[in-house]
């Protein structure tokens, strides 16, 4: 991968930190990152994150709303520390699988999970570039 990917699902509102995103609009713009973003809320955020797909098609991927894909596995990492994260994981039905103290771990974990395709698939799979 060339750049960093940041992939974002949530809910567009104040609260999840929007408003600070939304104020950072030129800054998010020259951020060398590939972003996925995927969600529903307030239109405002919906907006902008539309807006900023649509200048930025190369970089910024938005679907609005949740969908349900049949991905072979599904990986989240967080630190053990981040109990709220893990909370989020297992109400999504997530279960633990191990424990990872070091990025370069995790980086190994996701290689290995999705495969060393991975860029290239999940491009395919939202039809970005």
């Amino acid at each position: 991968m060339t750049r960093p990917l940041i992939g974002m699902i949530s809910r567009m509102v104040e609260q999840k930190g929007f408003d600070l995103l939304e104020a950072m609009e030129a800054e998010l713009a020259s951020f060398e990152a590939t972003w996925v973003v995927l969600g529903t809320g307030e239109a405002r955020y919906q907006q902008f994150w539309t807006r900023m797909a649509s200048r930025h098609p190369d970089r910024i991927c938005v679907r609005i709303g949740f969908d349900r894909f049949a991905f072979p596995s599904l990986v989240a990492i967080t630190t053990p520390a981040n109990l709220a994260s893990q909370r989020v994981m297992q109400k999504a039905g997530l279960t633990y699988a191990q424990s990872l103290s070091r990025l370069r771990r995790a980086h190994d974990f996701v290689r290995d999970a999705i495969g060393e395709d991975a860029e290239a698939r999940l491009r395919e799979l939202l039809k970005v570039g």
